[in-house]
């Protein structure tokens, strides 16, 4: 929003991770949402913290997408339980990499038990965690093509 608040009445995207690991794809996100600022109101909010915080913040700023993202870094309980409550759809499409991968999702629960559904890739804890078409949905792999489908369909 050009005053620098947020529109409610647009869907509300929210993601909750470190941002010290690529593989959590907050820039694959972004850049979807990039291409879909055009034709879709909006307002994402990363949650957490991390080395990579700033790297993201350039590509917000690049993406000319900074009136349509917030960065919270971290919170505590309360305020996290606030901003799940006020999201539309919770976001997280992890990669397995190498030497690391998604455990067992309990965040994805956490948006769940806030009434939030969630899009997850099928990598990892994230299979035990999210029941497709009941508490959230899919992508079968992180990349940017399957995200921007998913989200298309969510906002449509």
């Amino acid at each position: 929003m050009p005053d620098g608040k947020i529109d409610y009445s647009s869907p509300r995207l929210v993601t909750v991770c470190r941002l010290s690991e690529e593989r959590k794809n907050i820039h694959l996100v972004l850049k979807v949402l990039s291409s879909l600022k055009g034709n879709y109101n909006f307002h994402y909010t990363i949650v957490g913290d991390g080395y990579l915080k700033r790297e993201l913040m350039n590509l917000v700023a690049e993406l000319e997408l900074q009136e349509r993202v917030t960065f919270t870094g971290n919170v505590n309980k309360l305020q996290l339980r606030k901003e799940l409550l006020q999201s539309d759809l919770f976001i997280l499409t992890s990669s397995a990499k190498e030497n690391t991968i998604e455990g067992f999702g309990i965040v994805y629960l956490e948006a769940n038990a806030c009434g939030v559904p969630v899009l997850a890739a099928k990598v990892g804890g994230a299979i035990d965690a999210v029941q497709d078409n009941v508490s959230g949905f899919f992508v079968d792999s992180p990349e940017l093509t399957h995200i921007y489908l998913a989200l298309v369909e969510f906002m449509s």
